[in-house]
């Protein structure tokens, strides 16, 4: 989406940005987080936080990046002119569990996959051709780390994710292990991989005592199981979940 409409990413996400953050300084808020995101780095092995302002975002992430890099910036710009050192900031990974989006069209790579295979009787599609690496954080880790460095009052950007590279392949295999083991994985050269590695550095979110409960595998087979009973809801219905929760 950020590629065939940049613009309908980049200017709600600088909206998002700064509403958001003006409303919870006019509001004297205690403390707010500000969910940044993996796309502000530029191209590396590891994501360190104190190296994202040396270079900018890596073309693939371009629009999506620099939004939120502006959130961040502003974040900073009330520190200096109002004094203010109360937003938390966090950059996760790719974050994944139910409740998730799972329309094939927008959706991010596992829950794409897994509706996939689902979908499919015999081949499973997948963009790419597997071997690029990825950061995958389960859902409810994220929750637990974000609540984490809100209750630590913790003032400088924190990476979330596992600290650990997994292909693109191998994720497929997972997915294709837990639906349907007879599916045929087809790899879809021709469609866009992205940057060949996107691991983030964790050891600030492990120096303030944080420890993620799930492994990838039991993070997929739980959003696995979301999903295989709740796919068939409608979407008035679903909808109507969410406004209730």
């Amino acid at each position: 989406m950020t590629k065939s409409k940049p613009a309908s990413f980049f200017v709600p996400t600088i909206s998002f940005n700064t509403n958001i953050l003006e409303a919870a300084r006019r509001c004297n808020v205690k403390r707010t987080l500000y969910t940044s995101s993996i796309g502000v780095y530029s191209p590396a092995n590891i994501f360190h936080e104190d190296d994202m302002w040396n270079k900018p975002p890596s073309n693939n992430d371009k629009f999506a990046g620099w939004a939120k890099r502006m959130g961040e910036l502003q974040a900073e710009a009330y520190e200096i002119e109002h004094g203010e050192s109360n937003i938390s900031i966090v950059r996760p990974a790719n974050i994944y569990g139910p409740y998730d989006n799972f329309n094939p069209n927008n959706a991010m790579v596992i829950p794409s996959l897994i509706y996939k295979a689902f979908k499919s009787k015999k081949v499973l599609q997948v963009w790419g051709n597997g071997k690029p690496r990825r950061d995958f954080m389960f859902s409810e880790d994220c929750a637990e780390a974000m609540k984490l460095i809100l209750k630590k009052n913790i003032n400088y950007p924190v990476n979330l994710g596992s600290g650990n590279g997994i292909s693109i392949e191998d994720i497929a295999e997972i997915i294709k292990k837990n639906i349907n083991k007879n599916l045929k994985i087809e790899w879809q050269s021709k469609k866009s991989k992205g940057d060949n590695i996107r691991i983030l550095s964790i050891q600030k979110l492990k120096k303030i005592g944080f420890k993620p409960r799930y492994s990838l595998e039991e993070g997929i087979k739980k959003t696995i199981d979301w999903y295989k009973t709740n796919r068939n809801i409608s979407k008035k219905k679903y909808n109507s979940f969410l406004e209730s929760i």
